[in-house]
């Protein structure tokens, strides 16, 4: 059998495959965020790590199931950054954490342009928390202390594999994907990186497709989760080109067969490159759906006094959708509230993406 963690940044997620990768054990579950130094919400690093080391205890231990492999998918701009001792120095940061004025000013101060780093590490604008370079780099310049304190910096799905195996890795797919650190011309870190000091924090690049064992178990590095939904339809034999939609707190459209280089306009547009578990760029785009949807459920629920997962119990009704689907009946909104986009941060509506 094969274990999958796959961490999002709502859900969290343990699969067990059996030889023909179908689904014979899922679980899944939610944690409440904590909040880093500044009092912004952020991930409770702790728990997930001990519900991930407990599920897979729990597991083995089931006489049901022989895993023989384990490997890990997260969300991305997560950064997990360990002392000497192998202690977390700082909170796992949130990337909706807005970035102060002053980094990007200092970034385009001392290491260029900062269109033109968007444009050579395929970055949509603007740059902001979503780039785990920008993480650290305002680390070292907001809490140099702190950075100084940092030994090894590992993306969260190595970490993860870290836990188990005791060995740090880089995996290229979470890199390559909006890290701001990845230079795709030259298919190296960029120069600004490299100048910044960020990359010293880093191990050497290890292949997604590389391995640890462990027993009898083999344990991968972890990849993006944006890269690992790509591979099913990568290595099909009957392979055709196709746009993949990965829907979650973003939803994406990612374009394994269109290599062109991004615009200005387009990365303007939200659009991105991710990196596919062999480190090649896959053009993207990106709405953020799922976060929307969270937004406004929650919004709804606040309203009529309900529980956030209120929907998933509503009952269809087609004479309802009848009516609102040809505009025969015009439904009225309470006097006192205002309409859903109004009541919204101007930075959380979904803008119109450009396809790649």
């Amino acid at each position: 059998m094969i274990a999958i963690f796959d961490i999002g940044k709502t859900n969290k997620k343990f699969y067990l495959f059996g030889q023909n990768y179908q689904i014979l054990h899922q679980e899944e579950h939610n944690f409440a965020e904590t909040e880093d130094e500044d009092g912004f919400p952020s991930e409770d690093l702790s728990a997930v790590a001990q519900w991930v080391t407990s599920t897979l205890r729990a597991a083995k231990a089931d006489r049901r199931f022989q895993i023989k492999a384990l490997n890990f998918s997260t969300y991305g701009a997560s950064a997990v950054h360990l002392d000497d001792h192998n202690r977390v120095v700082t909170p796992l940061y949130n990337y909706l954490k807005p970035l102060e004025p002053q980094i990007l000013e200092q970034l385009a101060q001392h290491h260029g342009q900062l269109e033109q780093l968007a444009l050579d590490t395929a970055c949509p604008m603007p740059l902001d928390n979503l780039n785990v370079g920008l993480q650290m780099y305002r680390l070292r310049c907001l809490r140099p202390d702190t950075f100084d304190r940092i030994h090894v910096s590992l993306h969260l799905p190595q970490y993860l594999s870290f836990l188990f195996t005791g060995v740090p890795t880089c995996a290229k797919s979470m890199i390559g994907c909006h890290s701001l650190l990845w230079d795709f011309d030259h298919d190296k870190y960029h120069p600004w990186a490299l100048n910044a000091g960020v990359t010293q924090k880093f191990v050497p690049i290890r292949a997604c497709t590389s391995a640890v064992q462990k027993g009898e178990m083999h344990i991968g590095p972890g990849m993006h989760d944006s890269a690992a939904s790509l591979v099913p339809y990568m290595v099909s034999p009957s392979a055709q080109p196709f746009v993949l939609l990965s829907t979650g707190t973003w939803s994406i459209a990612m374009n394994p067969s269109n290599d062109q280089a991004l615009t200005l306009d387009e990365l303007r547009q939200g659009c991105l490159k991710y990196m596919n578990y062999l480190g090649k760029g896959v053009k993207s785009s990106r709405l953020f759906m799922g976060q929307e949807h969270e937004q406004q459920v929650n919004q709804i629920a606040a309203h009529f006094h309900v529980q956030p997962d209120f929907y998933k119990t509503v009952v269809y009704q087609p004479e309802l959708a009848e009516q609102l689907g040809t505009g025969s009946t015009q439904p009225q909104a309470p006097a006192h509230a205002e309409g859903a986009w109004l009541t919204m941060r101007p930075t959380a509506r979904p803008q119109r993406p450009t396809m790649p």
